[in-house]
């Protein structure tokens, strides 16, 4: 009996050394520490041994106060005490994770906003692939927002979306896609540490910070189109441009744009325009009477890389013309669709040429300088010294009227230099003050009135 009741207590002693810390315990000294709730995620801990130590691990979340008022820090974290000497010691933590409460999620206008003005970077891959109508997002039943910081969250969005995964196969898939918004904390950029809470500024949608969760997506329809079905087929990033840029006109305004015959017409309203008009009016002037040449295929309002930066450097250019340029300049050179005008010291020139396309003419190049270099300012010394000398685009000159089978010379380019005699053989329906002349010497041509005279 006594050898039984010894085995007991050894049994017990040994039972008592090794219990490991209660929950009570773990709770208690989170809260010693300043957490305001204590939550355990799984019924109980877990003892771990090796040959050299053995410890207890106990997963918890606790909530925790910030420095702004309403907003509470959660962590997920996993305690680990180990046994030392006959007893349970508290060793460390291990951050598995936190987030925050209290603040209030973005609201549905503003990622919905933020979404649209980046769909590229939103959708990734699917905003070269994806063809029809552009994707309307919405939230997700369960959207699962995560605040990871006071100023990023994430979350569940999902939208329809269809794709050519074959050459003809067209597929129609419903997709989940997790997005993570950062606030500007300051200068455009977003900092990680910033502890304050920032109410408003939104970045843009990055690249990347979009991502697909493929265990949530799932195929809907998959059809066969024809060839000629999937050439009207635009996709989403033609349909993106072309709405990017139809805001954008609409930002810039209107222009009137006056009723114009002649191409020196033309070239004496771009240069008129370009002293004086703001810089608003000449994006509009440029966009409205740009060749087909700078614009995407198919459009008349997406330019294309080579229009993009002729844009650009028109808008660098139009800083410095009026300095540079009189109202009135002299005339280097003019023919048929194109001027060259003299800056104010006779240093150097804009040539602004012209293509006629149907019925208009449109803006081929306005080539001049763009930058204050030494021409700009030797252009702007010279005052108005040079100006209104010699030939002019002031006002068109009053020219000749000619008749079919006229026997003419013509003063080739208008240079005074070389003269050529001919017979007019018709006369342009879109443009008054030309002809089309057969020369007795040299090839047929069009020439402006200017330059024609009865012999």
């Amino acid at each position: 009996m006594k050898h039984s009741i010894s085995i007991f207590l050894l049994l017990l002693a040994g039972h008592i050394v090794w219990a490991q810390p209660t929950d009570s315990q773990v709770k208690q000294r989170l809260i010693n520490e300043g957490a305001i709730e204590v939550r355990f995620t799984s019924d109980k801990g877990t003892v771990h041994t090796s040959l050299n130590e053995k410890w207890y691990i106990r997963a918890a979340e606790s909530k925790w106060k910030t420095t702004e008022p309403g907003i509470y820090r959660w962590e997920r974290s996993d305690y680990r005490y180990n046994y030392q000497g006959g007893n349970w010691v508290y060793n460390r933590a291990y951050l598995a994770s936190n987030w925050f409460d209290g603040i209030p999620n973005p609201t549905e206008a503003e990622i919905f906003t933020l979404i649209n003005n980046n769909l590229r970077e939103f959708l990734g891959n699917e905003y070269y692939s994806g063809v029809g109508n552009l994707p309307v997002v919405s939230l997700c039943a369960d959207p699962k927002w995560e605040w990871h910081s006071m100023n990023q969250v994430s979350f569940n969005v999902e939208y329809e979306v269809s794709t050519f995964t074959g050459y003809t196969e067209l597929t129609k898939e419903k997709v989940v896609r997790r997005l993570r918004l950062y606030r500007d904390t300051g200068g455009g950029q977003h900092n990680p540490n910033e502890k304050k809470y920032i109410k408003n500024g939104w970045l843009p949608i990055n690249t990347g910070s979009a991502s697909r969760e493929n265990e949530q997506c799932k195929v809907i329809d998959k059809k066969q189109v024809s060839d000629a079905d999937k050439k009207n087929m635009p996709t989403f990033q033609m349909q993106d441009e072309q709405r990017k840029a139809q805001q954008q006109l609409a930002s810039l305004g209107s222009l009137q744009i006056p009723t114009m015959t002649t191409d020196k017409q033309h070239i004496a309203y771009i240069h008129k325009m370009m002293r004086e008009a703001s810089r608003s009016e000449i994006e509009l002037l440029l966009r409205s009477m740009l060749s087909s040449y700078y614009f995407e295929e198919g459009s008349n309002i997406v330019l294309n890389q080579n229009g993009t930066d002729f844009l650009q450097n028109t808008l660098q250019a139009h800083e410095i013309y009026k300095d540079m340029f009189c109202e009135f300049p002299q005339v280097k050179h003019e023919q048929y669709g194109m001027m060259e005008l003299f800056d104010r010291a006779l240093q150097s020139k804009v040539r602004i040429s012209l293509n006629q396309e149907g019925e208009k003419w449109k803006i081929g190049d306005i080539d001049c300088i763009n930058s204050k270099n030494s021409y700009y300012e030797e252009a702007k010394n010279a005052g108005n010294a040079n100006c209104e000398k010699g030939a002019s685009i002031k006002d068109e000159k009053k020219t000749d009227t000619f008749n079919v089978g006229d026997k003419v010379t013509v003063d080739w380019n208008g240079q005074g230099k070389n003269f050529y005699q001919g017979t007019v053989i018709k006369t342009d329906p879109y443009n008054a003050n030309r002809y089309f002349i057969e020369f007795e010497t040299i090839q047929s041509a069009w020439i402006e009135a200017t330059f024609i005279k009865k012999r």
